[in-house]
């Protein structure tokens, strides 16, 4: 419940935050950022409450959150550190594409960021995926259930590809008018279309790597989601973009478009990966025991 609650919030919210709707400015991306920071801190109340309010065994006073056994906080240390490198290099690595795209001018630049806005209505959904992961499958595994857990990890692969080929749809169609919106040169809504027709069809790719990516962390295989992730990016999505922007004179549709394109190799890594089942353990057991694969 909590987890529909905060989608409908940040979708809500970006619509409202990202198209200036009921009285607010037109933020475009910093509207998406902001309506997932607020969406993340309804999330975080919810849940407060929720725990107050059932009684379980999880809720527990303030100060007792600090008081964590040194083997099992090395543990989370270990896990931790490859996830917060991911993210803080998956984070450059978008401010490098920008600038890449940039380099075709500020029209390019605009239409990115109005093509990136309206592309994070239903990107939104990628959340509730990574949730339903952790739920279905991060959650099994701690039972040690791992067939189970096996058998829900192909349900959300599945679930995710067919989702995002009705959400492609959608957002396919709605890059025929809702960039009327913007006033802004006809090129940069030239450009900002072309984007946006490329997201809508490469969402079952996307929805495919988020799902694996967040499969694969249930599991603790956090190298495997660094190199997928950020490592992928870094090696090689970065590169071609850098590449495709000084040598080359290639429209930034294009430049997109093969920088999207790169993502299906990713999803082979992703698959290659998944199929290994490095990640079907269970993270809870004491040391000496063993999760069966």
């Amino acid at each position: 419940m909590i987890s529909i609650v905060t989608i409908l919030t940040n979708t809500a919210l970006n619509f409202v935050m990202i198209f200036g709707m009921f009285g607010f400015p037109a933020l475009g991306i910093v509207g998406a950022a902001l309506a997932t920071l607020i969406a993340r801190f309804v999330e975080l109340g919810l849940t407060l409450i929720l725990l107050k309010r059932s009684g379980s065994h999880f809720s527990t006073e303030f100060k007792e959150i600090f008081k964590i056994d040194k083997k099992i906080l090395a543990g989370i240390v270990l896990m931790a550190l490859p996830l917060t490198l991911n993210e803080a290099l998956w984070s450059s690595g978008q401010t490098v594409f920008l600038h890449a795209y940039s380099t075709r001018g500020d029209s390019a630049l605009a239409a990115m960021n109005i093509s990136g806005a309206i592309s994070q209505l239903v990107f939104v959904t990628f959340g509730g995926i990574a949730t339903a992961v952790a739920v279905l499958v991060g959650n099994t595994l701690g039972t040690n259930d791992l067939e189970k857990a096996k058998d829900n990890a192909r349900k959300l692969i599945a679930f995710a590809i067919v989702f995002a080929i009705f959400a492609g749809m959608i957002l396919f169609i709605l890059s025929f008018f809702i960039l009327n919106i913007y006033d802004v040169s006809e090129s940069t809504k030239s450009i900002a279309r072309f984007n946006i027709r490329v997201n809508s069809i490469f969402i079952p790719v996307y929805s495919f790597n988020v799902a694996v990516y967040f499969i694969l962390r249930s599991g603790g295989d956090t190298k495997s989601t660094l190199l997928m992730d950020a490592g992928y990016m870094l090696a090689v999505s970065v590169p071609t973009a850098l590449l495709l922007a000084y040598l080359t004179n290639l429209p930034v549709i294009y430049m997109f478009l093969i920088v999207q394109m790169l993502d299906i190799p990713k999803m082979l890594f992703g698959l290659f990966r998944y199929k290994k089942g490095y990640w079907i353990k269970n993270l809870a057991l004491h040391e000496g025991e063993q999760g069966l694969i």
